[in-house]
């Protein structure tokens, strides 16, 4: 660990000192999403279930004014090819996207889809123009003093930075058989943009580190985890299973206790989804500072998660696929982006 924890830190630092600088202030809306791994709607697609809540998701964001940062594995490159992928998904998602006014749409580069200094960039209004794409943006408050660091998060790991041709190389071999996977159960092996994640845990607690160093917030992709403040998702789980199961002694009647269960049944059921996709991860620290934040990402069976900022607050939202295919927008975790900076100091 303490190589990859180096050579992370020296990349982070890297991507910190060149990353553009974008305002973060009460007239700017940002909602961050990741890991959408668009591919050519076949059996080793995993986005195309998520098509429909998505297109909800970002149409809802161009009509209330939010700028979009796409931060990395946008399109499942490893797998598909771009023409394949446009093909597609031109109608709705690139559509959509290229909708937003100018300068509100912003791309990151994850190890996926790191290619965009060469193809043109199908989220530009220009047919046939490449701009490339930067690995972080750092966002400033009002004195332009940089209090966030946005970054897929891959710099520093084996198998995806260092190493990323070997997997790019195993990932696009593995497409043809990907089904039989699935068939068993065992899809996430073979699959680094299925619902599961491959991400050690370790992964988390240095790009924690590094933020806390530099008492700075630090929002990435990459490992489908969703994190908010510090803490994983099961964490928020387990906290309210067990106030579900102190409302469940004082409930005065019947009627209230079955809600309860029923309740507490739910959440049973997600913190064991977690676990069993790999997203349930050992606590950062004894109490964690509020410093690490992570977007989850689109591929998830029940729907997109995603982070929004807007007005000095922060949010962790899932965007709940419905019966209909459309999505319902649910806020997770809410919090004050200057209270959370203030406990860095």
């Amino acid at each position: 660990m303490a190589n990859e924890e180096k050579r992370t830190f020296q990349r982070l630092d890297a991507v910190f000192q060149s990353a553009p600088e974008l305002p973060l202030d009460g007239n700017h809306k940002y909602a961050v999403m990741s890991d959408i791994h668009l591919g050519d709607g076949g059996q080793a697609d995993n986005f195309h279930h998520n098509e429909q809540v998505l297109a909800t998701g970002v149409k809802y964001y161009r009509e209330n004014n939010y700028s979009l940062v796409l931060l990395g594995d946008i399109e499942e490159l490893w797998q598909f090819d771009l023409e394949k992928i446009l093909e597609r998904y031109e109608s709705p998602i690139y559509q959509l996207i290229r909708a937003f006014p100018p300068g509100q749409v912003h791309r990151v580069a994850g190890n996926h889809d790191s290619e965009w200094g060469a193809p043109p960039d199908p989220i530009l209004r220009e047919p046939g123009r490449s701009q490339g794409a930067p690995e972080g943006l750092k966002l400033v408050d009002g004195t332009g003093k940089p209090c966030l660091l946005l970054v897929h998060g891959y710099q520093g790991t084996t198998g995806s930075d260092k190493y990323a041709w070997i997997s790019r190389f195993a990932a696009r071999a593995l497409v043809p058989v990907e089904w039989i996977g699935r068939l068993l159960g065992i899809e996430g092996a073979a699959n680094p943009s299925s619902p599961d994640s491959q991400v050690p845990n370790n992964f988390e607690a240095i790009r924690y580190a590094w933020a806390k160093e530099k008492r700075l917030l630090l929002i990435c992709g990459h490992s489908h985890r969703a994190m908010f403040a510090s803490k994983p998702w099961s964490a928020y789980l387990r906290e309210q299973i067990a106030r579900l199961n102190a409302q469940i002694q004082a409930a005065p009647s019947i009627p209230e206790t079955e809600k309860l269960y029923a309740e507490l049944i739910l959440r049973n059921d997600q913190l064991r989804e977690e676990r069993e996709r790999g997203r349930d991860v050992e606590p950062l620290d004894s109490q964690p500072k509020p410093c690490y934040f992570n977007t989850g990402c689109c591929v998830y069976t029940k729907g997109p998660t995603c982070i929004e900022m807007e007005s000095g607050r922060i949010r962790l939202v899932k965007w709940t696929k419905l019966g209909t295919g459309e999505g319902r927008r649910d806020v997770f975790q809410e919090g004050v982006i200057a209270d959370f900076l203030r406990q860095l100091l």
